[in-house]
């Protein structure tokens, strides 16, 4: 029931802002875009939006009245979160995606690894500049602090703290799954 109250109350929080008069004509964003709950079922990270088309990431603990910490804060232009998951109970892997426009209008993702008071941020995965794909998380290995599986060039083992990778699994040719 802790966990219903708080999500109430993150909605709550999101809501006592007015409607722009955008939001009034076309509709308002949803108030809270993605959830997570720590592996120690204590705290929660959800997504709400911020000015304009950017996006919160916000941590609570998982009771009633609890404060909040804002661990990112991206203004969409281009970047917006998407989700995030926990890779232990200080640190979280967000997704973070944008449209970038230049002289072509090209979609991206990348993967930020960062702890939940915001600090220690590292880019994971794929994040080159001509690189549209940042990849995925495909294991969060709970039995080994700060590391992930992700599928990104083959599968690969990431530290998040460093953002060093080992592959495990190199990709085959038309492989874009595992």
């Amino acid at each position: 029931h802790a966990v219903a109250a708080l999500l109430w109350a993150a909605a709550a929080h999101a809501a006592q802002a007015a409607p722009s008069e955008n939001a009034r004509l076309f509709g308002a964003r949803e108030f809270v875009q993605h959830v997570s709950l720590s592996p120690d079922g204590r705290q929660l990270a959800y997504i709400i939006p911020a000015a304009g088309q950017g996006t919160r990431v916000v941590v609570q603990a998982a009771e009633p009245n609890a404060p909040t910490t804002t661990v990112l804060s991206l203004d969409g232009e281009p970047e917006r979160a998407l989700r995030c998951d926990w890779v232990s109970d200080k640190r979280l892997s967000c997704l973070i995606y944008g449209v970038e426009r230049g002289q072509i209008i090209a979609g991206f993702s990348r993967n930020l690894a960062v702890d939940i008071d915001g600090r220690n941020p590292q880019l994971i995965g794929n994040s080159g500049k001509y690189t549209f794909w940042g990849g995925r998380v495909i294991d969060w290995l709970v039995d080994t602090p700060d590391k992930v599986l992700m599928f990104s060039r083959g599968v690969v083992r990431v530290d998040t703290t460093t953002g060093k990778s080992s592959l495990i699994e190199p990709s085959a040719p038309y492989v874009n799954e595992f």
